[in-house]
């Protein structure tokens, strides 16, 4: 999986960072936040951090796979394997 480390002034500037270093959505994104802006003013202040991981992509349910070139439309199937059956009769 890959993932990134972002910092900005706030978690909502985090994002938008993580999303394009990674190139994907903030729908794809796992995040987990680091630490938060803290309000001191001056060099001790600290920006707002998070870790932003892509989601893995479910895979779909064995009964919705289909092997390669499988028809989705039954009467496409019927009609070619009527179509098959003309041709070796012929």
């Amino acid at each position: 999986m890959k993932s990134v480390e972002t910092e900005a002034k706030n978690l909502r500037g985090s994002h938008p960072k993580a999303c394009e270093e990674l190139g994907v959505s903030r729908e794809d994104l796992e995040v987990e936040v680091l630490s938060t802006f803290q309000r001191i003013s001056g060099p001790g202040a600290k920006n707002a951090r998070i870790r932003a991981t892509v989601k893995e992509k479910a895979a779909p349910p064995a009964s919705e796979v289909r092997p390669s070139g499988a028809h989705s439309d039954p009467q496409a199937a019927e009609t070619a394997k009527k179509t098959l059956q003309i041709s070796f009769v012929s």
